[in-house]
């Protein structure tokens, strides 16, 4: 992803989420991340939709796990945030904007 290669990294990111779903119990955070990480992926791919069930399904699972705070947990908004900015959705990228620490 960092190299501007979003189509390569997808089939990798997939591959880990199957990875992490078939060694992990269900609804662990690690999956959950993994999820995250192939949402910013579709976000950079411009599959918004895709992009926003995957962002959305993991934050709740991340967050559930680790608390609101949390890093990974902050990562998963953050790229939440880029998608909805991307994508065009000013009122769900304000909500979203709500939910970072007041110290961010």
């Amino acid at each position: 992803l960092a190299a501007g290669r979003e189509g390569e990294a997808e089939a990798w990111l997939r591959e880990a989420y199957d990875s992490r779903r078939r060694d992990l119990a269900a609804g662990h955070w690690r999956t959950a991340e993994s999820v995250s990480v192939l949402g910013g992926c579709l976000t950079a791919l411009a599959r918004y939709d895709e992009s926003e069930a995957l962002l959305l399904a993991s934050h709740a699972t991340v967050a559930a796990s680790l608390g609101e705070r949390h890093s990974k947990t902050q990562d998963t908004v953050k790229r939440i945030l880029k998608l909805y900015e991307v994508w065009g959705k000013k009122q769900e990228l304000e909500r979203w904007r709500q939910t970072l620490p007041s110290d961010e």
